[in-house]
């Protein structure tokens, strides 16, 4: 397993492969993907928790 991150102020100035540049694009729409995905799931089952309890 190798873990791909991006490159911080304060880190050795390192050159990044082409290759991981664009792993680092794609786990930026994959998270973003994620985080739409749950907010979406948390939304119904509230929805299905609040129409149970004010039923």
């Amino acid at each position: 397993m190798h873990i791909v991150t991006g490159l911080r102020s304060n880190m050795k100035q390192r050159l990044i492969s082409i290759y991981n540049k664009l792993m680092l694009r794609k786990r930026s729409i994959i998270e973003s993907l994620n985080d739409v995905l749950k907010y979406r799931n948390n939304s119904y089952t509230f929805t299905t928790v609040a129409y149970i309890i004010f039923r």
